[in-house]
């Protein structure tokens, strides 16, 4: 039981002390860090360790610097790890480009080919024929 503890302990150690950090840059918006006591806002010039829980509000965006000096841009509702927040951002401009399509290889559709689509109406009026009714 002692070395569980021990080992627990060595871990947790080991895992601040590499743990990233990053710096805030800029704050938009309702951006908040989780404490143990909640929620906190978050403020400009503020450091947050890489295992912290950042929760961005609706219309918010928060921009984090890491130890190398990368900023990323964190858009609104997004809620997870700095780390992994940092890692799945896009860059800062986040814009799309979009694609033209130049060439198709699907074939035209020829409406000589063209059958009706069975619906449920027409599947009880073929039925209908099929049925002697005495009236």
């Amino acid at each position: 039981m002692k070395k569980i503890i021990v080992m627990a302990l060595i871990f947790s150690i080991f895992g601040s002390i590499f743990a990233s950090t990053y710096k805030v840059n800029s704050v938009v918006g309702n951006v908040s860090v989780e404490t143990k006591d909640g929620f906190k806002s978050i403020e400009v010039g503020q450091e947050i360790l890489g295992v912290e829980t950042i929760k961005v509000g609706i219309n918010s965006s928060l921009i984090l610097e890491d130890e190398k000096g990368v900023k990323r841009t964190i858009k609104s509702t997004s809620r997870g790890s700095a780390e992994d927040l940092f890692i799945s951002a896009f860059s800062s401009k986040g814009t799309l480009k979009k694609a033209k399509i130049v060439s198709s290889n699907v074939p035209e559709v020829v409406e000589s080919n063209r059958k009706g689509v069975a619906t449920a109406s027409s599947r009880a009026s073929e039925a209908k024929a099929d049925f002697d009714w005495d009236e």
